[in-house]
């Protein structure tokens, strides 16, 4: 009964899905969760109360019981709804397709951002590019979504990416002469046309030398 209750407060069970039995198999290294669902069900989405009139078995892994990996086995029902059609039932502990809870993908989304915030520190290009690409690769076989998309655009633009880390490009001085191009924008109140604000970005940031020529001698002399 212990078990129970501790494993449905750890996953956010509640009614109309009540956790029915846990087994530990030590020689395997599992806890294994069998939730079951009693009562009315909902559609995903909408959380509209539906007929349910089957039901699937579902497996999903769940963050660890200590050295133990830990799944959660439930019998999930279709429902049908008269606005949407039918679906699986909403499960309250993973997002609709998702074979991972929803705590363990949070877990594994927050360390890979953390892995990545450190991959902008190498001097190499070799062991920068080494060390994307095995971000890349673990993000892929993480099979969650968003960082299956990321791990495509970082091999999409893997290049640029390892010329900004070697290079410590930014885009700091595009947006310190955008900030003085504004400025100047602003202390004229606009431009009716963009010659004349060409010209006056020219004429305050092109760097022109306005003194007269022996002025302009003296100073540089």
């Amino acid at each position: 009964m212990r078990d129970r209750e501790l494993y449905a407060k750890i996953l956010g069970i509640f009614a109309p899905w009540h956790v029915t039995d846990v087994v530990l198999d030590v020689s395997a290294g599992t806890v294994d969760v069998f939730v079951e669902h009693r009562g009315q069900a909902s559609w995903p989405k909408c959380g509209k109360p539906c007929a349910g009139y089957d039901a699937r078995r579902r497996r999903w892994r769940h963050l660890d019981t200590c050295q133990f990996q830990t799944y959660l086995t439930a019998d999930v029902p279709r429902v049908e709804c008269a606005e949407h059609g039918d679906s699986q039932a909403a499960t309250p502990w993973a997002e609709p397709g998702s074979r991972f809870t929803a705590l363990l993908e949070a877990v594994v989304i927050d360390w890979l951002k953390e892995a990545a915030s450190r991959l902008w520190d190498y001097a190499s290009i070799g062991w920068a590019r080494k060390a994307w690409l095995t971000w890349a690769a673990l993000a892929s076989r993480s099979r969650l979504e968003p960082m299956v998309r990321a791990a495509r655009m970082v091999r999409t633009h893997l290049e640029g990416i390892l010329n900004a880390v070697v290079l410590r490009a930014t885009i700091a001085a595009a947006e310190s002469m955008n900030a003085r191009i504004q400025r100047i924008k602003q202390m004229a109140c606009g431009y009716r046309n963009r010659e004349r604000f060409r010209n006056a970005i020219l004429f305050q940031l092109g760097g022109l030398d306005l003194y007269p020529r022996a002025a302009s001698a003296h100073t540089k002399a």
